[in-house]
């Protein structure tokens, strides 16, 4: 028969013996009761839960935070903003490689049709695409781009945010118990992460701030560029390519004259009630495509509108239209 001894040997491991060879580690751990800190965390999560619920419905608390809670809700309100902006300037910096590549393509094809006068057109465009928009590109990138993804993707301030509401739910949660003792260190600490937080989220307004400017800057200074060296390079090949055409001159005129009237007509694509009904019924727009059409149509007249009355109180100015008019002023975002 075996001993006693012998028995809890197989049964597990005993107080001054060693891990039994018949379980493994992962069994042992995986049997193991929780840490206590474990368990700590289980039951705050809990009673926190049960607070959220209770305020939630509508129960009353001892401390109400709401100017808080209206900052906190503004501030990842810019940060999503933040986030379009730097999906605009993704987009942006993809359409110009687009139409550049575009431009140098079509300067190919009409240089197979006149070797002499597209044959610089085409080079120059193939150089401005490899030197100007690469570098504009860059620009943007390494001074608005990252910075932004950075600062959008950066999970510090919200854990700064959710470590001051827990202790807020901690507080509320013991004063609806009327646990005191429990309550008053909850306070303490937090008020703590209360103030830490406000910091946190001045801190990241101020950034914010200062990450909006840079962007605005560094876009505005790399079109400039951009645009400055694709037009010096298209001028010259207008004026050196064509300088014996009569037309070049003739056409260019007629196109500042378009601008300074405002662009062509807006031709409205309002579609008639009945083709938006036929539209909706046989399934190929939904009711919310039919609002974003609508929205977009306004926003077209909206901004040709804008258009001719910038060009006609442009050319009232004595401006033409051309040369140092009131530059458009940035969304404030």
């Amino acid at each position: 028969c075996t001993s006693r001894r012998e028995d809890a040997w197989a049964e597990g491991p005993l107080l001054v013996g060693g891990p039994s060879p018949s379980r493994s580690l992962f069994s042992l751990v995986m049997s193991a009761p929780p840490k206590p800190s474990v368990k700590r965390y289980l039951k705050n999560k809990k009673r926190r839960s049960v607070q959220k619920l209770y305020s939630t419905i509508g129960g009353k608390n001892e401390v109400v935070t709401a100017d808080f809670d209206l900052a906190k809700a503004c501030y990842f309100r810019m940060v999503g903003d933040l986030d379009q902006l730097g999906a605009g300037l993704s987009l942006h910096l993809a359409w110009a490689r687009r139409f550049f590549g575009n431009a140098t393509t079509l300067a190919e094809v009409l240089k197979d049709k006149d070797q002499e006068k597209m044959g610089p057109a085409a080079s120059r465009w193939a150089h401005l695409d490899a030197t100007a928009r690469r570098s504009m590109n860059k620009a943007i990138v390494d001074r608005a781009l990252d910075p932004l993804r950075h600062f959008v993707t950066d999970k510090d301030i919200k854990r700064s945010c959710e470590k001051r509401d827990d202790a807020l739910l901690d507080v509320n949660s013991y004063a609806r118990r009327h646990e005191d003792q429990k309550k008053a260190a909850a306070f303490d600490k937090f008020s703590y992460l209360d103030a830490v937080a406000k910091t946190d989220l001045r801190k990241g307004k101020l950034a914010r701030d200062a990450l909006v400017v840079e962007a605005c800057t560094v876009v505005v200074a790399a079109q400039a560029e951009l645009f400055a060296a694709t037009a010096k390079y298209v001028v010259e090949v207008a004026d050196d390519a064509f300088r014996d055409d009569p037309k070049i001159a003739q056409y260019r005129a007629e196109l500042r004259d378009l601008v300074d009237r405002g662009g062509p007509p807006l031709v409205d694509t309002k579609q008639t009630r009945l083709k938006t009904a036929y539209d909706v019924g046989v399934g190929k727009k939904t009711l919310g495509d039919v609002r974003d059409d609508e929205r977009k149509r306004r926003d077209r007249i909206k901004l040709h509108r804008e258009a001719k009355a910038a060009s006609s109180s442009s050319s009232k100015g004595g401006g033409g239209g051309h040369g140092g008019g009131d530059g458009v002023e940035l969304p404030e975002l």
